[in-house]
This record gives structure tokens, sequence and C-alpha cells, in this order.
């Protein structure tokens, strides 16, 4: 499970010329929240911290959380909308290949 959720966002221009903007992306997921900063119009949670967090919140099989970002030019600071998010444990890929045999046999059938 070496992948990750990646949130995007539309990036956002500063009309003070030359100044640049960042970004802090908030996700809280139950009793969990997660804070990164980045320069770019997204960011990125590894899945097994999603998993972990998930299961670490009364065993759940899926948890409903919300995030937001915050863009900054270090003098101002605007929040978007709060979006709501719900993580499933199955769409995560902790499992992937489980339910894939490995051998396959095919057999006639009697009495056809």
């Amino acid at each position: 499970m070496d992948q990750a959720s990646v949130f995007a966002w539309q990036p956002s221009s500063d009309p003070d010329a030359g100044q640049s903007v960042s970004y802090i992306f908030e996700l809280v997921l139950g009793s969990v929240t997660w804070e990164i900063g980045t320069t770019a119009g997204n960011a990125s949670v590894p899945n097994q911290e999603l998993y972990d967090a998930i299961f670490n919140d009364q065993a759940q099989v899926e948890i409903t959380g919300e995030w937001l970002v915050r863009a900054t030019d270090g003098i101002d600071t605007v929040a978007s909308a709060t979006r709501a998010i719900t993580v499933n444990v199955e769409a995560l890929g902790t499992d992937q290949g489980a339910d894939v045999p490995d051998v396959y046999a095919l057999h006639q059938n009697y009495p056809n």
C-alpha cells in the first residue's frame, strides 16, 4: 500500500507583482488531523496513514471528515470552503490482489 490519495485544487495567483502563493492543506478524519504545506496545487496523504486513521478511530470500515485549503502570500490568508470526504478502507487498495486465485482450472461438465 505504497500509494497516496491526492487532493487537488485550482492554484491561486497573487495580484501583487512578485509575491508567490503557498498553501496549507488541512484534512480531518475522526480524531486525526493532517496539515501539509505546499506551493503546488495539490497535496497527497499516504493511503497507509488514512487506513491507520480509520482503524484507530474505533475500527471502522469507513470514516467521514472534511478538508480545506488556505492560500497565503505571507501577508494575507484566504481559506477555501470546507469540503466533505468519506474514506472507505476498500477503496484504499489495502488488499490488492487478495481475491485473485493463484491457480485456475477448467474441467469438462458431466454428463454434457
